[in-house]
């Protein structure tokens, strides 16, 4: 049973706060988001692909099989260009501003965001 009705996702905490459809917190997670050369959007979007693996890919990297990535839509923004997805081996502390403007968890966050999370879910980000 899927139970994130909305994910919301503090910049200035570095933290990403799961929210079931009452209100109520189910989770709250230290995440690391966009460094200031390559910001994470604000504002409202949702979830708009899951991958159970996939690779990530960018102009000057890829990273192969990545688990539990789920895909920002909405606001403008390109499909696929912004994830939500476990932080890649050797990146760094979470709690950080340090990525490309993804949103990067724990491993055991990711899976357990993508295990209770369905497309379509509503992603708020703010400063």
């Amino acid at each position: 049973m899927l139970e994130v009705a909305l994910i919301v996702v503090s910049l200035s905490a570095q933290s990403l706060t799961a929210i079931d459809s009452n209100g109520q917190e189910l989770a709250r997670m230290v995440v690391s988001t966009g460094k200031p050369s390559t910001p994470t959007p604000i504002g409202t979007f949702e979830i708009g692909h899951q991958y159970s693996v996939t690779d990530l890919v960018g102009d000057d990297y890829r990273v192969p099989d990545v688990p539990h990535v789920q895909c920002l839509v909405g606001n403008g923004i390109t499909p696929n260009n912004y994830c939500i997805h476990p932080q890649p081996p050797g990146s760094g502390s979470l709690g950080i501003a340090r990525s490309r403007g993804c949103i990067r968890l724990a491993n055991q966050d990711a899976k357990w965001l993508f295990d209770n999370t369905a497309v379509g879910t509503e992603v708020i980000i703010h400063g």
